[in-house]
């Protein structure tokens, strides 16, 4: 079985970039870089928090890639769209994860082991 017959998902990612205004204050910015990435995504915890009388779902994840995947830490996935075995659309899930860890644990080349946390952040999910 090959890695790519794995992925059963895709997803954007975007990569951040910074800039400071004219009062010395920096911006955070985020623009795709890569659209409809293979991939795979584990689910591995999730909570429901009140933050400042906001609900927020906390979710875990990790997400696998075929090798060759540049992912940094400061890059958000989006987009996530998931497919059932024959390739029809399942469902899409538009929020913005943070990378918090990325790793190319077996430096084989071949696939990128996720280990890669993603954390949602607001609580809003679409299916089709």
């Amino acid at each position: 079985m090959s890695v790519h017959s794995l992925m059963n998902s895709k997803c954007d990612i975007q990569s951040m970039s910074t800039s400071v205004d004219s009062m010395g204050a920096v911006n955070e910015s985020y623009s795709t870089r890569t659209t409809a990435q293979p991939c795979r995504i584990q689910a591995l915890t999730g909570s429901e928090q009140v933050q400042l009388g906001e609900e927020k779902v906390v979710a875990s994840f990790k997400i696998f890639f075929e090798g060759g995947v540049d992912l940094r830490e400061t890059d958000n996935i989006t987009n996530i769209r998931k497919y059932d075995r024959v390739g029809n659309l399942r469902s899409t899930d538009t929020n913005d994860y943070e990378v918090s860890f990325g790793d190319d644990s077996n430096r084989m080349g071949n696939h990128v082991m996720g280990m890669l946390t993603l954390r949602e952040q607001n609580a809003t999910r679409k299916s089709s």
